[in-house]
């Protein structure tokens, strides 16, 4: 919900009130909607050629949890890599 009043001109001001739904498909898809609801005051409606008017909004949500690229491995430390040192592990001596 929003309200505005437009300070500059007599009577202009604006009401909006849009909820929005969303209905679970399936893994990561959900089908979204929303419903806009606007007021305009006498001025800013005779400015607009409207005084209030309705829309509705559809759509798909996507979201995606996938790796598309597992043959990089996990990135190494940034130390190791300015010095082009290997890793081998702990050093031990022997028993």
């Amino acid at each position: 919900m929003a309200w505005k009043d437009y300070a500059d001109f007599n009577n202009a001001s604006s009401l909006a009130i849009e909820p929005s739904v969303a209905w679970r498909l399936g893994s990561g898809i959900e089908a979204v909607g929303q419903y806009r609801y606007l007021n305009n005051g006498a001025t800013l409606g005779i400015a607009e050629n409207t005084d209030s008017s309705h829309t509705l909004f559809l759509g798909l949500s996507f979201a995606l949890d996938t790796t598309f690229n597992e043959s990089v491995g996990a990135r190494g430390s940034i130390l190791s890599l300015e010095h082009n040192m290997l890793n081998p592990g702990p050093a031990g001596l022997g028993h």
